[in-house]
């Protein structure tokens, strides 16, 4: 049987053979996470949008959870990052029987737009969330919309920026 290109492409860019390859996290963007998730004793996260991150998340030994709203991409990222539990959802309905109730360290947005059910979600489970692609107009006024009380750090030349819940 002949593996279609798509998931030879799809474990490339899991197995992060390049950085920044097809809308992947860049050097800088990882470097970026590295040092917030050892600055804030990040064990647990939660991660909206499966991919290269699921992989260097469960690298630097994390739990994690990844919601992906791809069914094939998701089969192919938890046969890659088998530490991970990738679970298929709407982007819309959490899965709340699948991840449970359990707060998270961090939380990782950076799923497919609209993004809005993820920062809604992430705040829920978490009070430190780290967006992806906040230089897009989109994310800047879902955290106007609903983080703008909470500590804004940006990163990565403003790519990333960590939100923290002010206490």
């Amino acid at each position: 049987m002949q593996v279609p290109v798509a998931h030879i492409f799809v474990k490339k860019h899991v197995k992060g053979e390049k950085f920044g390859t097809r809308g992947s996290i860049s050097q800088e963007d990882w470097d970026s996470i590295e040092m917030i998730l050892k600055r804030h004793n990040v064990e647990t996260l939660l991660e909206f949008g499966a991919g290269f991150s699921t992989k260097k998340f469960c690298d630097a030994g994390l739990e994690v959870i990844s919601l992906e709203t791809n069914a094939t991409w998701a089969r192919i990222v938890a046969g890659e990052c088998p530490d991970a539990k990738v679970i298929v959802w709407d982007n819309e309905n959490f899965p709340k029987e699948e991840v449970g109730n359990g707060k998270f360290d961090l939380v990782f947005v950076d799923g497919v737009d609209p993004r809005e059910r993820q920062v809604i979600f992430g705040r829920e489970f978490s009070d430190r969330l780290l967006m992806h692609d906040t230089k897009r107009r989109q994310e800047q006024e879902l955290i106007q919309k609903y983080l703008s009380s909470w500590d804004a750090t940006k990163l990565s030349d403003g790519r990333l920026t960590l939100l923290e819940r002010v206490s």
